[in-house]
C-alpha cells in the first residue's frame, strides 16, 4: 500500500512539473511577445487570446469568457473579428465586405474599416475561462511558478533518494571475469 502511495505521489508531482513547465515557458513567449517584438497583443504561432472584461449580448460574450483568436485565418460575413480603430483595439462581427472595406458591428456602433486593420479572426470561446487566464499568464505568477518547480523538484529528487536507498547493489570489480 505504501508504494502504491509513492507512486501516486510520483505521478501527481510529474504533473505538477508539466503544468508548471509549460507555465513558464508561455509567461516567456507572451513577455518576449511584448517587450522584445513590440506587438500589442500577445501572440504564439499565429494565434492570441483576449479575456472579456464587459459583457456583449450582440456578440454572444459575457464576462470572463476566453477567447482564442487566429491572426492569420480570411475573414467573411458573421465572422466576429478584432479589429484596429486608431489606437483602440475592438471586437466586432462583420455585416458585409466590400471590396477592401469591411462593415463591422458590435453592440455600441457600425463602423467601416479596412481589411488591413481587422487582426484576428474568432476561432473559438471558452466560457469563463479568461478569469483565470488572465491571473495565471503575468509576471508575478511567472516567479511563482519558478519557485513551486524548484520546490517540487526538490521533493521529487527526496522521494527517489528515499525509495533507491538501499534497493542498489554496487558492483564488485575483483570478481568480475576479466576479457581479453
Amino acid at each position: 500500500m505504501k508504494k502504491i502511495g509513492i507512486v501516486l505521489l510520483k505521478i501527481l508531482l510529474g504533473l505538477m512539473e508539466t503544468i508548471l513547465i509549460l507555465v513558464i515557458v508561455i509567461n516567456i513567449l507572451l513577455i518576449l511577445s511584448d517587450k522584445v517584438l513590440k506587438k500589442p497583443y500577445p501572440s504564439i504561432m499565429d494565434y492570441t487570446y483576449l479575456t472579456i472584461e464587459k459583457s456583449d449580448k450582440y456578440l454572444g460574450l459575457n464576462k470572463g469568457d476566453l477567447l482564442i483568436l487566429d491572426i492569420r485565418k480570411a475573414f467573411k460575413s458573421s465572422d466576429i473579428v478584432y479589429y484596429r480603430d486608431y489606437d483602440e483595439y475592438k471586437l466586432g462581427k462583420i455585416e458585409e465586405i466590400i471590396v477592401e472595406n469591411v462593415k463591422v458591428k458590435n453592440d455600441e456602433l457600425e463602423e467601416t474599416t479596412t481589411k488591413g486593420l481587422v487582426e484576428g479572426t474568432l476561432i473559438i470561446k471558452i466560457s469563463k475561462l479568461g478569469t483565470y487566464v488572465s491571473m495565471i499568464f503575468q509576471p508575478i505568477a511567472l516567479a511563482i511558478s519558478i519557485v513551486i518547480l524548484t520546490i517540487v523538484t526538490i521533493i521529487q529528487n527526496f522521494i527517489n533518494k528515499k525509495t533507491k536507498q538501499g534497493k542498489e547493489e554496487k558492483p564488485d570489480f575483483k570478481k568480475m571475469k576479466h576479457y581479453n
